[in-house]
């Protein structure tokens, strides 16, 4: 079976760790067009707030996780490989939000009782914790590192993110929808 070189497809193996983030052109147009599409699947999931709010949470969050995958990369002077990195960070965000859609939907629509929070948390866990370890999977290629240190960085990237974002809007941001990307 021949391996196909489209974007998307390498994207979505990313997701599924069938392939790495080497893979991925390193151009500014995939950066542009994977921010976009995760710009637009963040402002999609989010169903409780006006989609234009959405929107600008969604830009903030990608923009800032564009700075810390650049710092991150920075230390051990690994900038070179951004473009590759921070294009399968938001590529796969898109991915696992598309995928989480429907059943964070459901959850959020159809559970209005005091177990509303519940159900909402235990539909997106799984979400969050797969971004996660796709992130730590992306830094682990990129920085030449070993698992649980690219887990760590992955863990440490997100909360920053977060908390940036926190403190930029002043509003609440759910850290188990929120990627690491």
């Amino acid at each position: 079976m021949a391996v196909n070189n489209n974007p998307i497809q390498i994207t979505v193996r990313i997701a599924f760790f069938r392939d790495k983030p080497q893979s991925l052109p390193a151009t500014n147009y995939m950066v542009l067009v994977s921010a976009a599409a995760a710009v637009l699947s963040t402002a999609f999931l989010e169903v409780s707030a006006p989609f234009s709010n959405n929107i600008q949470l969604a830009i903030l969050q990608m923009l800032v996780l564009g700075v810390a995958v650049a710092a991150v990369l920075a230390i051990p002077r690994r900038i070179a490989r951004w473009r590759q990195t921070i294009a399968a960070i938001y590529g796969t965000t898109c991915v696992v939000r598309c995928l989480a859609f429907f059943p964070i939907y459901i959850a959020s629509n159809y559970s209005q009782d005091s177990e509303s929070f519940f159900w909402l948390a235990v539909t997106t866990a799984p979400f969050g914790i797969w971004s996660l370890i796709i992130s730590a999977f992306i830094f682990k290629e990129a920085l030449e590192i070993s698992k649980v240190s690219s887990f760590f960085i992955a863990l440490g990237v997100n909360l920053a993110v977060s908390i940036m974002v926190l403190l930029t809007l002043g509003q609440t941001v759910d850290p188990v929808i929120e990627p690491i990307q």
